[in-house]
């Protein structure tokens, strides 16, 4: 986790990738309740999701875990509100453990 531009209003998980070692956000939980998954960051930048079908399993996932999420027109940052917590970890670990699996890179 690093310090974001609002950082007493949330809190993001950041993961390492390739091209962007020095992490890169990927979920947002914010105080308010809104809770934001940076589809578009992870399709552009973590190397995990460049092909349809590693696109397509991300996308079930999410739409499995947040039923009621919001998937506006260019689908980037897909965000839900008062998300259960268990749900967000559990779709963080499949997140990283995916990510780890479909990269090879274990520091993720």
């Amino acid at each position: 986790m690093r310090e974001s531009h609002n950082a007493k209003q949330t809190v993001a998980l950041y993961a390492s990738f390739p091209d962007r070692p020095g992490g890169l956000n990927v979920l947002q939980v914010w105080t308010t309740g809104y809770f934001a998954i940076c589809r578009g960051y992870l399709r552009d930048h973590s190397g995990a999701f460049s092909d349809p079908q590693s696109l397509q399993a991300l996308d079930d996932e999410i739409r499995r875990r947040f039923p009621r999420a919001t998937w506006p027109e260019k689908q980037y940052f897909i965000s839900t509100c008062e998300p259960d917590p268990e749900t967000v970890v559990q779709f963080a670990e499949w997140l990283l453990d995916f990510t780890r699996s479909r990269t090879g890179d274990e520091s993720v």
